[in-house]
This record gives C-alpha cells, structure tokens and sequence, in this order.
C-alpha cells in the first residue's frame, strides 16, 4: 500500500473514531437523561394520585374514583389505570392494555417492565394506607412507546451523521494525501537529480512545515555536494 493512501486510511480511521466516541457519549448522555426524566414524571404523578385517591378511596366515594380515573387515563403516556380497595376488589378502572387481561395484571404487586417487540411499557403498582391501615391499591402502566420511537429516531440520526462524517473525512484525507504525495514525489525526483549531478530548482523552501524542513535539507545536500 502507497504512502497516499496510507495516510487516507489512517486518518479516515482516526475520524470516525473520535466521531463514533462522540455521538456515543451524546446517546448515553440522551438516554440517561430521557430516563429521568421519565421516571421523575412518573413517581410525581403517582404521588399525586395518591393525594388524589386516599380520602375517595377512604370513603368509597366511586363517582370521585372514576372521575379521577377517566381523566388521569387521558393522558397520552398512560396506557391503562386501576384501582382496587382493602380486599383487592375492582373499584374503578380504565384499561386498554392489548397485551395482558386484567386479572394477569392484578396478580402483580411490585412495579415492572413490560417489554413487547418495539413497545415499551412500565406498570407501576401503588399501595394506599390511612393511619398504617391499607385501603387498596393503584395499577397504572405508562407507554413509553413514543419515547422509544424517539431514540431510535435519534439513533438512525447520528448512523447518518457517522455516514457523512467518513464520506467528508474520507474526501478531505484524500485530497489532503494526495497534495502530500505530489510534494513527497517532487522531492525524491530532486534527490534523484541531485544524486545525478543535474541543475535542479529546489521547490517548498518557503515552507515552514515537514515538507519544507525536507526541502531545505535536500538544498543544504546540494550545496554541499557543490562545494
């Protein structure tokens, strides 16, 4: 392999290192940060419906229960909501969860992932207490379906982004190796010359960098071969 275009694949490798080091920090950094955000969202509502729930659930007051359900199940990121009382009886409930029935869902009693191909889902169970007494509980699954969509909308970004990143890495390195080449060819036809004894004209000598180091040595190489 030239010189050319071993300086192309070395600088081409180099890029898309440091971008792929890049666009991963950034995704974790996304990630991470979407899932925080998710998860204090999630615990506010759930404290807030036990605000909501203590007093009607108390009392047994079902009109307030399912006002409270009906509008919290507006909400795009809930999926399904259910309460039960003290004896784990159905009080109130709205639920359109596809991928379990109800009576799966209620033997659960901790919070969980529920993960089905590309949908996403948590269920979140909430025990309600009055004076340390229980009083029933609260299912609620959050749809995190859309959030997913998201990242893997940004994942498909920042391939694309690599992409064009190689593709201009690879056209610069090419256009920068190539310029390099033609220096370093030039150069060995004056050494070439000068070990021939030939009038030669010296090029880059103006240059402050490697080439005109190069150059200025193959000058002094001349001059003294002169002398």
């Amino acid at each position: 392999m030239s010189f050319k275009y071993r300086f192309i694949l070395s600088f081409v490798i180099l890029e898309v290192f440091f971008i792929l080091l890049i666009v991963i920090f950034n995704f974790i950094a996304i990630t991470d940060s979407s899932k925080k955000l998710i998860d204090e969202k999630i615990d506010s509502n759930i404290s807030f419906l036990e605000k909501l729930l203590v007093i009607p659930l108390s009392i047994y007051d079902l009109a307030t229960l399912d006002n409270i359900t009906k509008n919290t199940a507006e909400l795009k990121y809930i999926n399904s909501i259910i309460i039960i009382d003290n004896e784990n009886k159905i009080v109130s409930s709205e639920y359109k969860f596809k991928h379990k029935n109800i009576e799966e869902i209620l033997k659960i009693k901790s919070n969980e992932d529920l993960l089905f191909e590309d949908e996403i889902y948590e269920l979140r169970y909430k025990e309600f207490r009055e004076d340390k007494i229980y009083i029933g509980a609260i299912y609620v699954i959050f749809d995190h379906s859309k959030n997913r969509i998201f990242l893997n909308e940004t994942k498909n970004n920042n391939v694309i982004l690599i992409l064009i990143e190689i593709l201009i890495s690879t056209l610069l390195s090419f256009l920068i190796g190539n310029k390099l080449n033609e220096k370093l060819i030039n150069l060995s036809e004056v050494a070439i010359n000068i070990g021939k004894n030939k009038k030669i004209r010296i090029p880059y000598l103006e240059l402050n960098d490697e080439i005109g180091i190069l150059s200025k040595s193959l000058n002094q190489i001349h001059i003294n071969l002169q002398n």
